[in-house]
């Protein structure tokens, strides 16, 4: 029996629901421009999490989408590397590294899409998070993230390493916002329904209540016999 585990979407819903003005505070403290779209990942600045192919993927995105930026929080080993790479790649201006954020859910809800490119996983919270918040996400498509994304409903998976398909799907997205806005929504019910708190306690009842059920069976053929 697996349980997924769940989080709490109810409160990441409600810190997320800044609005017009959580996307103004988000792009201000940026120094970004009111209509720039804001692509973020989250995570630890790891080997497994590939933010190389996400900057290679908003330099590629930059040329459909000129206003995309890639926002990228979190912090660890690989950072300065990282930003020598953005730098490398010729697209340090649109990358920004926030480092550790305690205000993730503010950070989602001033965000269009968010990202993730991890080559494994157990289960993202931060994925769910974003999903929670009512984004649609482009992740890379392994089991884990693969549980949680229903490809082209709740947005999209695509192959580890993919850097161009990540910029493709992503300018879909910003260039159909209406699209954009369903899939997002899609992304919230479902972990509304299969991965919020209340779902993890919703199957663990039915779990007991099966064991208990087997069991009080089990003893009543044994008085039988």
């Amino acid at each position: 029996e697996v349980i997924p585990n769940g989080i709490d979407v109810e409160a990441i819903a409600s810190r997320a629901a800044a609005g017009d003005a959580g996307r103004a505070a988000v792009r201000d403290e940026l120094g970004l421009p009111p209509d720039a779209r804001l692509v973020t990942c989250v995570g630890r600045l790891a080997a497994q999490k590939r933010i190389e192919d996400l900057v290679w993927a908003i330099e590629l995105l930059g040329h459909q989408a000129p206003t995309a930026h890639l926002l990228i929080v979190g912090d660890g080993p690989g950072r300065e590397d990282l930003q020598r790479f953005a730098q490398q790649v010729g697209c340090p201006q649109r990358v920004h590294f926030a480092g550790h954020r305690d205000d993730v859910p503010e950070i989602w809800a001033g965000s269009d899409v968010g990202w993730l490119a991890s080559d494994f996983e157990g289960q993202s919270n931060s994925l769910m998070e974003a999903m929670a918040a009512g984004l649609p996400v482009v992740a890379s498509n392994i089991p884990a993230n693969a549980e949680l994304v229903i490809d082209g409903q709740t947005g999209h998976l695509v192959e580890v390493g993919d850097a161009a398909e990540f910029a493709k799907r992503t300018a879909r997205l910003i260039e159909n916002p209406q699209q954009a806005q369903a899939s997002g929504h899609a992304a919230r019910q479902r972990i509304l329904e299969h991965f919020s708190v209340e779902a993890n306690i919703d199957a663990h009842t039915r779990l007991y209540h099966r064991l208990a059920n087997s069991a009080n069976s089990a003893n009543s053929v044994e008085g039988v016999a």
